[in-house]
C-alpha cells in the first residue's frame, strides 16, 4: 500500500471516529439552586440505559457537601465542574443516600480531585453497594477478593490477610 493511501485511510478512519464520538458528547448537567447555596444538578439519562442519577450540593462558609456521585467518573466530573463554577471551595463531604450505583459510582471524581473528602454513609447502604450492588462475577470485588484470598490465605474462608473493614472496603493485614 502506497504511503499516500495509507494516510488517507488513517484520516477517514480518525475523522469517523470523532464524529461518532462528537454524537456521545454529553451535555452539562442543568443546575438549579433551590436554595441559597443548595444546588439540583441533574443530569441526561445514558440513551438507552437511562439512569445516571442526580446530584446536590451544598456550599457553606467551610467547603461543599456532594449528596450523591452520579452514574459514572464522566457524569461526577461534569458537575464537580458546575461545582467549581458556582465556589472555589473544596468538596469536603460526601454523602450517599443509598447503595444504587447511580448515586455513588462517581465518587472516584471526587475522591482525586479533593484526596481528604470523607464519605458519610449509613454501614447499610456500605453492605449493599458491596453486595447487591456489584452482583455482575466479571465486575464484582468479592469476586476478586475471593480470587485473591484463595491465593494468599492458608484458609480463604477465615481471611487474616485480606480484610473487610466496615464503610471503608478491604485492606491488607501484614501483622
Amino acid at each position: 500500500m502506497r504511503p499516500s493511501r495509507a494516510l488517507a485511510i488513517l484520516l477517514a478512519f480518525t475523522v469517523a471516529g470523532l464524529v461518532v464520538c462528537a454524537e456521545h458528547v454529553r451535555p452539562a448537567p442543568k443546575t438549579i439552586e433551590v436554595s441559597k447555596g443548595v444546588y439540583l444538578f441533574i443530569s441526561q439519562p445514558y440513551g438507552d440505559v437511562g439512569l445516571d442519577g442526580n446530584s446536590i450540593a451544598i456550599v457553606s462558609n467551610d467547603g461543599v457537601l456532594v449528596f450523591d456521585t452520579n452514574g459514572t467518573p464522566a457524569s461526577s466530573a461534569m458537575v464537580l465542574a458546575e461545582i467549581r463554577k458556582l465556589t472555589p471551595k473544596p468538596v469536603r463531604y460526601v454523602v450517599y443516600s443509598h447503595w444504587h450505583w447511580d448515586h455513588w459510582y462517581g465518587t472516584e471524581t471526587y475522591q482525586q480531585a479533593f484526596p481528604d473528602v470523607r464519605i458519610v454513609s449509613h454501614e447499610k447502604i456500605i453492605e449493599g453497594i458491596w453486595g447487591p450492588a456489584s452482583d455482575a462475577d466479571y465486575m464484582n470485588v468479592r469476586v476478586l477478593a475471593w480470587q485473591v484470598r484463595r491465593k494468599i490465605e492458608p484458609d480463604a474462608s477465615a481471611p487474616r490477610f485480606l480484610i473487610v473493614e466496615a464503610g471503608e472496603g478491604y485492606r491488607l493485614n501484614f501483622d
